[in-house]
């Protein structure tokens, strides 16, 4: 099993996918205790889900925030999104 670094680098990296006791990555999207916090757009931005859910969910968060950073990538955060959501592009406003 892959560290939750391991997973995020994978995701950062569009890799085919990894997976930790509480994080995926797998089609373009960064998945923690079953809900998107990260995914990519088709035009390459990153849609970032800032919602709190718990302190494990918030450093990867705050991981993938500085990841994206690091690379220069375009984002677009949402907030208020519910647990188990799986696509976050309706959350944009």
């Amino acid at each position: 099993m892959a560290k939750n670094s391991e997973v995020l680098k994978d995701f950062m990296n569009r890799g085919e996918g990894l997976q930790s006791t509480s994080l995926r990555s797998f089609d373009h999207k960064l998945v923690s205790f079953n809900t998107t916090i990260g995914q990519f757009t088709a035009d390459g931005r990153v849609i970032i889900n800032v919602t709190k859910y718990s302190v494990t969910t918030s450093k990867i968060q705050n991981a993938l925030l500085r990841e994206v950073s690091k690379k220069g990538l375009s984002t677009i955060s949402v907030n208020g999104v519910p647990r188990n959501v799986h696509n976050l592009a309706p959350y944009i406003k």
